[in-house]
């Protein structure tokens, strides 16, 4: 069973949360971050020309390393993941990466590129049934989509929940980035802002 704590808050004033501003930080992102997760199971994935990103993040916020003991995001299908923190320091939320073979073939192109994190029966990206495309480019394109965990996921809980997903994906690199984030902790109009700003760079 996994316990959402650290990072998971519940009971936040909407009020409160933060929204996107012209005062937004640019960020960039070189994949792999690391290469502390490397083993034999999934050298490949690892060893891939490095690719950049850029994302634009509200005032404040900072990226940080990843601690996988008491952050829950991402839980799985992505490696090389980076903490996201808000302006005072809370993990919000996390980024990784993952690659895929292009297959214009598949039945579902989103499911055969995402399939690392949208197949999971208790944890998955919900690209199913929640994948709304925010733009696109001549390579791939940027998306939200509902992150959920079913009550087995989730202690003392009876409920399922969703948190905050964005994916991105870049056809001729054959990788992809996913970001998770905190429902309780920003609003639509933040994750609507994020979203819009991610990009891949040279």
């Amino acid at each position: 069973m996994l316990i959402l704590s650290a990072c998971m808050k519940a009971d936040v004033d909407s009020q409160s949360l933060p929204n996107s501003t012209n005062e937004d930080t640019l960020q960039q992102i070189t994949f792999p971050a690391s290469t502390e997760e490397k083993n034999e199971f999934n050298q490949e994935i690892f060893d891939i020309t490095p690719f950049n990103i850029e994302v634009s993040l509200p005032d404040g916020w900072h990226l940080d390393e990843f601690d996988s003991q008491s952050n829950t995001y991402l839980y799985n299908g992505v490696l090389s993941r980076i903490g996201i923190f808000d302006d005072n320091n809370n993990c919000i939320g996390a980024v990784g990466y993952n690659i895929f073979e292009p297959d214009e073939e598949a039945e579902d192109e989103k499911m055969s590129i995402y399939n690392q994190v949208a197949l999971g029966n208790d944890y998955r990206f919900d690209v199913k049934n929640s994948y709304n495309v925010v733009k696109e480019f001549d390579a791939g394109e940027v998306a939200t989509v509902d992150v959920y965990y079913s009550p087995v996921m989730l202690d003392n809980q009876d409920a399922a929940i969703t948190n905050y997903g964005i994916l991105a994906y870049h056809n001729d690199k054959s990788v992809y980035v996913a970001f998770e984030f905190d429902s309780s902790a920003i609003t639509d109009e933040t994750i609507a802002s994020i979203s819009d700003s991610i990009q891949f760079v040279d």
